[in-house]
């Protein structure tokens, strides 16, 4: 009875933590809020800001693309953000007074 009671928790182990993100060894994984504060629209997309995170809505496709600090930006506190269609670049301002350009997913 023993041995099976040990075999039924390994198994439960083994399965609980199988059932763990599939993140390896450094990853990270963002859990942020999405409400959006600011929305901006070029011509194929439409970038949103919340507080702490941008994304961004294909409009042929519907594909989401986030960014956080974690990936892309490299701040938090997203107070406003404007598309310069001219430059064709996305300006984000933060409350700290940091400004980030991103021009073809690049900062």
């Amino acid at each position: 009875m023993r041995s099976f009671l040990s075999a039924v928790f390994i198994l439960f182990i083994y399965i609980t933590s199988s059932a763990q993100s599939h993140l390896l060894f450094g990853e990270w994984k963002s859990y942020l809020p999405y409400k959006s504060y600011k929305i901006s629209e070029t011509e194929n997309k439409i970038y949103c800001n919340s507080e702490l995170s941008l994304y961004s809505v294909d409009k042929e496709d519907f594909s989401v693309d986030i960014f956080d600090k974690t990936n892309l930006l490299s701040d938090v506190e997203i107070v406003q953000h404007c598309y310069d269609s001219f430059n064709n670049q996305l300006i984000l301002i933060y409350k700290n007074g940091n400004i980030d350009i991103i021009s073809d997913d690049k900062i």
